[in-house]
């Protein structure tokens, strides 16, 4: 009898300390990092500047460097057009053409002279066409008592005469007029450009013309 009191009264004591013993916690997992994003409004991107390293970035609490440069942008430089010269062509007097030739007279005033009196005048033309050559200018001679003479340089079948004159460029032709005791006239200048040019003539073709008044005052 007493054997069977003593092992109940052990086991009896055996369960009280096992439940006075703390319980041991359960194991728990770490959570896992998620990785940090940047909010859409909340500054500029990571794509570095030009010339500067991009922005580093946090992937799971790991701050990764980037080792990449960004090449530094190029300035654009704005070209200004430049305009186009008018070609000229190289072309001997002997194989121009009348249709490459062109001429422009500068614009002329009516002359107004005092009875007997007489002045100089001089008249600009201008070759505008693409090709090198010859100028004529005919005058009116003397009519209605008003005497015009030539006081130009070179004078080839009757007419005042400018030899090779290029694309663009002026040339000149002086005159001297008198005026009559009384009464106006006209005066009509005619400009003239060579071609078809050989070892005896040119060809020549009107381009231009003028008229002025001639007036005693």
């Amino acid at each position: 009898m007493k054997p069977t009191i003593f092992i109940i009264s052990l086991a009896t004591a055996l369960f009280f300390i096992a439940c006075s013993l703390p319980t041991a916690p359960a194991p728990t997992s770490a959570p896992a990092a998620q990785p940090t994003s940047r909010p859409a409004n909340s500054g500029p991107s990571n794509q570095g500047q030009a010339g500067k390293p991009i922005d580093p970035v946090v992937i799971q609490g790991i701050e990764i460097k980037s080792t990449r440069i960004e090449p530094p942008r190029q300035k654009q430089v704005k070209t200004t057009p430049t305009a186009t010269p008018r070609p000229t062509l190289k072309v001997a007097a002997e194989q121009v053409t009348s249709s490459q030739v062109a001429g422009r007279i500068s614009h002329l005033s009516d002359i107004y002279a005092a009875p007997g009196a007489s002045q100089r005048i001089t008249v600009t033309f201008q070759n505008t066409s693409n090709v090198t050559t010859h100028y004529r200018l005919e005058d009116s001679g003397s009519r209605g008592g008003w005497e015009i003479r030539k006081e130009c340089k070179s004078v080839v079948e009757g007419d005042c005469e400018a030899k090779d004159v290029r694309p663009g460029n002026t040339g000149t032709f002086d005159y001297s007029v008198r005026a009559p005791m009384s009464g106006s006239s006209t005066a009509t200048w005619i400009l003239k450009a060579t071609h078809s040019c050989d070892s005896f003539r040119c060809q020549t073709v009107d381009v231009d013309r003028q008229l002025i008044q001639l007036s005693v005052r």
